[in-house]
This record gives structure tokens, sequence and C-alpha cells, in this order.
């Protein structure tokens, strides 16, 4: 019996799902387990339009992990390419072609046999080879010249080198090489075999014994090459001499500071001191103690009223050349100095050698307005050449 205000309870017919066998609602369209739906085919637009749009999130979720699944194909793509680019063609074989299964069957293991074969192949080329040496054993001992080093490389297709030597290598990977034991004594062995360019070494050691003819010939040829040692020797020495007489000589022309702060001495002709106030062209040898010399080129203009020089030109037997220092410093007194000192390079040793082989030469210290002419005089001339001789001498004396 029921109360008044008891409402009957609505008996709940249930049944079984056809996909999972599990007990759902008779009323269900999906099931809560297995999640399948229970709405037949041509039912389903039906009910589909039936039900209220709502927005799938498990779209946006699956193109999220779509988007992901290709960009980590591609970063593994170069490293696991075995394994990425098969698997890509099998999942587009059965998911994006409309071929029968055993056709996909085929295709699948053919692709699968294809890639299996290029990582091994792949790994097998690009291995360390193995090197077996069968003779000589390290440290054998031998008389004859030469000594057959024979073994063993895999892969067979290594690249074999004895002693830097090229090395035919069979088919089976064995070997068979005649190399030199030149040495009395301790004679190193090395072997190097290559395989995509990894490398396996091995080195033997083997003693050979001259025969009493090569003892004697060894004895001879040492005591012609001591004999020759000491004829190169005295040679040097004589060379040597030779050339501080010719320093010592050059250098008697010469003046020269010391600068004991730089550890440098300046060379210069007597003629012509660095101190020389004139209009001049001249050249300066620097010499560290520990060191190489240079040479330097000094060009100097004197007179009543500034120029300004910006350029020299030197016009040699009708010739002209032009030089533009690289700066000018200034000076005066009652007169004024403008002068450049300049490392010695190609331009200024052309000038330097026109000048001593020109039969007369003419200056002219051009400034921003006004300009100087002059002669190169046969003093400076002889100067330039002394300071060259000395400059030549110091730098073959080294």
């Amino acid at each position: 019996m029921l109360s008044g205000q008891e409402k009957p309870i609505k008996e709940t017919t249930m049944k079984k799902c056809p996909y999972c066998a599990e007990d759902i609602q008779d009323q269900a369209t999906v099931c809560r387990h297995c999640k399948k739906s229970l709405v037949p085919a041509s039912a389903q637009p039906a009910v589909a339009a039936a039900l209220p749009h709502m927005p799938s999130q498990s779209a946006g979720i699956k193109k999220i992990l779509k988007i992901s699944a290709i960009v980590l194909l591609v970063i593994l793509t170069p490293f696991l390419w075995y394994l990425t680019i098969p698997g890509a063609g099998i999942w587009f074989l059965w998911k994006k072609t409309k071929f029968t299964a055993k056709t996909n069957t085929i295709a699948t293991v053919a692709i699968v046999l294809v890639f299996a074969v290029l990582k091994i192949s792949t790994a097998y080329a690009g291995r360390a080879p193995s090197l077996t040496i069968t003779e000589p054993a390290s440290g054998y001992t031998v008389q004859a010249k030469t000594v057959s080093v024979k073994g063993k490389v895999n892969p067979a297709g290594s690249m074999l080198l004895i002693n830097n030597k090229r090395v035919t290598v069979q088919k089976d990977g064995s070997f068979d090489y005649q190399t030199p034991v030149p040495n009395e004594g301790r004679n190193q062995i090395n072997i190097t075999a290559t395989n995509g360019g990894k490398k396996t070494t091995n080195t033997l050691s083997v003693k050979r014994i001259f025969t009493e003819e090569e003892k004697t010939a060894k004895t001879q040829a040492d005591a012609e090459a001591a004999a020759k040692a000491k004829v190169d020797q005295e040679a040097q020495a004589k060379a040597k001499a030779e050339a501080d007489a010719k320093t010592k000589a050059v250098l008697s022309k010469m003046g020269s500071d010391y600068d004991d702060i730089k550890k440098t001495t300046t060379y210069y002709d007597k003629g012509f001191p660095p101190s020389y106030w004139q209009s001049v062209v001249m050249l300066l040898i620097d010499k560290p103690d520990n060191g190489q010399p240079t040479l330097w080129m000094k060009v100097t203009y004197h007179g009543d009223d500034w120029l300004f020089v910006n350029k020299y030109i030197f016009n040699i037997d009708g010739v002209n050349y032009n030089y533009i220092p690289l700066s000018v410093s200034r000076d005066n007194n009652s007169t004024v100095w403008e002068t450049s000192v300049t490392l010695v390079g190609d331009d200024e040793m052309k000038i330097i050698n026109a000048v001593l082989a020109g039969t007369k030469t003419k200056m002219r210290y051009e400034g921003d307005k006004y300009y100087k002419d002059r002669d190169i005089t046969a003093a400076e001339k002889t100067a330039m050449q002394n300071v060259l001789a000395t400059y030549a001498a110091l730098k073959n004396n080294q």
C-alpha cells in the first residue's frame, strides 16, 4: 500500500551492452562502460539532429595531439629515421588508402624488411673495424730487410695502412704485406684500419739483426756522415766568421745610440745623425737586443716658414714618384722643422732604390699652399747605401 504522500517508484529496465556485456539502462544510446554507440547507423543522423549542438572539446584535443605528434616525428626523424619513416608509411598505408588488408600486409612487411636492411647496412658500414694480426708476433727477431705482416680486417672494405703505406685487402678481409725493417735493433710497425671515419690501430715491435756486411757498411756510413758533419760545421763557422767580419766592417761606418729603457740600438750614418737639423732624406736602423732589425726612413724639411707638408714628390731622372707620409711632426725655434719617420715597406723601398739608381734626383716638399724644392745630394745617397749595407748585414747575422 502507498500512503497519500508517497509517489510510486518507477522501475528501471536494464539490458546488456552488445559490445562489452555490461548492464546499462534500456534507454541508453551510448554504453557508459565501453563508450560504444548503441544507436543503429540508420538512426544516428536523426538522433544527432535531435540532440542539442554542443562544442566538442575532444576535437580540439585531438588536433593538438596530432600537431604534437607531427612535430615530434620531425624532431626524431634525423636520429630514429629507421623507425619514424617506415612507421609513418605504414600508418598512411592502413589509414589513408583503400587497398585490401592483404595488400597492406604485404606492403607493411616489405617496408619493414627494406628499412631493417638499410639500418643494418649503415650500422655495419660505419662501425669501427676489427683488426687481427696473425704474424709476426710483437718482439719478433729477424735478420732479413723486410718482414711479412699478415692478418685480417673486418669489414673487408676497410682502408688498411702499414707504416703509412696503402695495403691491398682481399675480399675475405685477409692481407699479407712485406714491410721494410731498415734499422738495427727495434723497428716499430704501425697498422691502421679505417672504416666510415673510425679507426683501429695496432703497433708491433720487430727486432732486426744486421749481417756482418751490413754492420761494416753501417760503420762506414757513420764515419762518412761524421766527416760530412764536421765539414759542414767548419763551413758554418767560417761563414759566421765572415758575416761577423762584414758586420763589424759596416758598423765601423755607423754611428749608434743605445736606449737602455727600450734595450734598443739605433744605427745611422755618421754624416747624418738623427739630430741632423738640415733638410734631408736619411735611413735609420733600430736593433733590439734580442730581435730583428727594422729599417726607417726619415724625411726632414728645414726652413724659415711653415709649409705644412702633406706630400713628397721625388723627380728621378724626369720621372715623378709621389709619397704621402702617414704623419708629420713639427717644431720651431728661430726656424721651423717638419719631419716624418716611417717604417720602410715596399712603397718606401721602391723610392729608395730609384733614388740610389738615378743620376739626378730633385725632391719637392709640398704643403697646403706652398712648396720647397731641393736636390738629393751625393752625400745623402752614400749615407743611404751605407745604412742599407748595415741593415742587410745585421739581418743575415742573426
